[in-house]
C-alpha cells in the first residue's frame, strides 16, 4: 500500500494536535469549541498555519492515531465542541 505525502502529512499533523490540546483542554476544564482549537492551534504553530480543512482531516484521524482521549462532538445547533471523553459517560 502506498501512503502519500498528503496522507504523511495529516497522520503527523493529527499527532500534533493530540498533543498539543492536552494543556488547552485542562484549562477550559475538558471543553472547546472547534474555532477555539483552531485559533489556539495556530497561534502556536506561528507561521505555519494549517487550514480549517487540514484541521478536520487530521482530526478524522484521531481514532487510528489513538494519542488524545478528547473527541469532536457536533451539537443539534451545528456547533462543533471538542470534550475530554471523560465528560461525554
Amino acid at each position: 500500500m502506498h501512503i502519500t505525502a498528503g496522507a504523511r502529512y495529516h497522520t503527523e499533523l493529527s499527532r500534533q494536535l493530540a498533543d498539543f490540546l492536552a494543556a488547552p483542554l485542562a484549562r477550559a476544564r475538558g471543553l472547546l469549541q472547534l474555532p477555539d482549537v483552531y485559533c489556539l492551534f495556530n497561534r502556536a504553530r506561528g507561521t505555519e498555519l494549517v487550514s480549517p480543512d487540514d484541521l478536520l482531516k487530521a482530526i478524522a484521524l484521531f481514532p487510528e492515531v489513538g494519542r488524545c482521549r478528547a473527541r469532536c462532538v457536533v451539537l443539534r445547533s451545528t456547533v462543533y465542541i471538542w470534550c475530554m471523553c471523560r465528560l461525554l459517560l
